[in-house]
This record gives C-alpha cells, structure tokens and sequence, in this order.
C-alpha cells in the first residue's frame, strides 16, 4: 500500500490517475473526503478494499490518495498505512510538492471559476490565512509520521518536465515497470469509473479535480495554467504581510528544489522541512 499526499491543487489528482493506469495498481481517490458525510473512518486495509469494491491485483498494490482539504484525511490514511505496515504489508509515502502559492491561485481559480462561477481574485488576508493554517496542518502531521515508511518526494514540476522519468520512479517504489497505457487518459479515467457496487450502497471512491489538468494536451509544462504573473501578484499584494513572507520563502524553497541537481528523496523532504519549521517558528 502506497499512500499518496499532498495539499489540494498540488498535482495528485492528476500524478495518481497515471499510476492508476496501471494494470497491477488498485487505485483508491480521497477515500476519506469523498465520505466526509457519513463520517467514514475506516483504517483496516482489508475492510477499507471491501467497502468500496477495490480488488488488488496478483502481485500488484493499492494506491490511496488523498489531499489536505480535512486533516483528518491525513491522519486517517496514515493510520490505515501504519495498521497495514503492521500487518506485514510493504507500505510507503509518496509526498506530493508544488509551490504554495502556485496551488493557492490554483484552488481560488477552481473554486471561482470551475466549481461556483465568477472570476479568480485572491486579494482577502482572511483566505490567505485559513490557507497557511491548513498547509500547516498537513505539514505537521507529514513532518511527525514521515519517516516512518520508505519515501519517495514527486515535485510537480519535476512531473510535468520529465514525466516518463517521474512515473518511472514513481512505479519503482511498487515495484512495477512503467506501461505504456499509464499515459493513455481515457485508460486512466476508464479506470477510475469503472467500479462495481460498493458493498454498503454509500460508499464511492473520489474520482479527483475534473480540472486537474488539460487533458486535451500531452502532460508537460504546458498542459497547466503558467502561474509567474500571478505569483508576481502576490509578492506585490502580500509581501509584507507576514503569512505572505512565509508562503514566498516557502515558494522559493520548492522552486530550489525542483531546480536543483538533487534526486535524494529524503534529503530533499529533509530541506523542505528544515525551512518550514523555520518558518513555523517565526
């Protein structure tokens, strides 16, 4: 079991869908969030598959994505990976990054334009604010738990630039062979729509952001909006601002990193963490 992290409009929609393509992945979408209504906190991996009709694959694994929208989702699919580390399963942690900012101007975008109407402004500090405390959140609760499983750290852009590569060592942590059908989309939606009955008639898996991504185009840096004017908005509206300082230094962190020749998984989870605690601190 895999469990795949990340804070909402950071990419995993769109990264797990090509690893659910593949034909020995069971891929499991927000399990937790998509039944927020009904309270559903299972963690028993065996009777999580049950309830929504996933069927592992011989000699495969399940991946169960999930992103920050409610902590409790994290920490509800952490405790599923620990319960099922402790039952003899190989587990692990792929930790989704992507420039806070970035993602920040991608929900408000998503939330405005996509899901309610109306056009994407971001100019409220109160926005700003419940932002930072939920990454926050996420990230606290990543930091404790972490290093506990096997870690593979996906940056988004990294993702889009080389993403044969970066499915390549994604799958290796399975361990599986990159396929050829992971880059098909209609593959990967077929996929994740096809499911049978759950066994509870109420429990449905998450399909993701229908707006991940444009899936009218190959991935690469040019199947997402460019995001450089409005991080330039930003610095200009909030640069004073206090949270505004730490998401820009928290920026700068992620684009180093994703610019920089390191390829060590936890070395570089281990420098974004060090400068966000020092951003914590402050």
């Amino acid at each position: 079991m895999v469990a795949h992290l990340g804070l909402p409009r950071s990419g995993t929609t769109l990264i797990a869908r090509h690893i659910g393509a593949h034909s020995r992945i069971a891929p499991l979408i927000e399990p937790y969030q998509a039944q927020k209504q009904s309270d559903y906190k299972q963690t028993q991996l065996e009777q999580l598959c049950v309830d929504f009709n996933i069927s592992v694959p011989s000699a495969g694994g399940i991946l169960i994505k999930e992103t920050a929208t409610r902590p409790i989702n994290i920490d509800l699919t952490l405790q599923t990976l620990r319960l099922a580390a402790e039952a003899g399963y190989p587990t692990g942690i792929i930790l989704q990054l992507r420039s806070p900012i970035e993602a920040l101007y991608s929900q408000v975008e998503a939330a405005q334009v996509y899901w309610r109407g109306g056009k994407p402004v971001l100019n409220a500090q109160g926005r700003l604010q419940g932002f930072w405390h939920k990454m926050e959140a996420f990230y606290n609760i990543i930091q404790s738990q972490i290093y506990r499983f096997p870690l593979r750290v996906c940056i988004f852009h990294r993702f889009l630039v080389n993403p044969r590569y970066e499915l390549s060592r994604l799958m290796a942590f399975f361990p599986l062979e990159l396929e050829a059908t992971q880059f098909d989309i209609e593959v990967a939606e077929k996929k994740m729509h096809n499911r049978g009955q759950s066994t509870t008639d109420r429990l449905w898996p998450s399909y993701g952001d229908p707006k991940a991504w444009d899936k009218s185009k190959p991935v690469s840096l040019n199947s997402v909006a460019d995001r450089t004017r409005q991080v330039a908005q930003f610095r200009t509206t909030f640069g004073e601002h206090p949270l505004g300082l730490r998401m820009l230094r928290l920026h700068n962190c992620v684009t180093n990193l994703q610019n920089a020749a390191l390829f060590d998984d936890d070395e570089i989870a281990a420098r974004f963490f060090l400068e966000f605690g020092e951003l914590s601190d402050l």
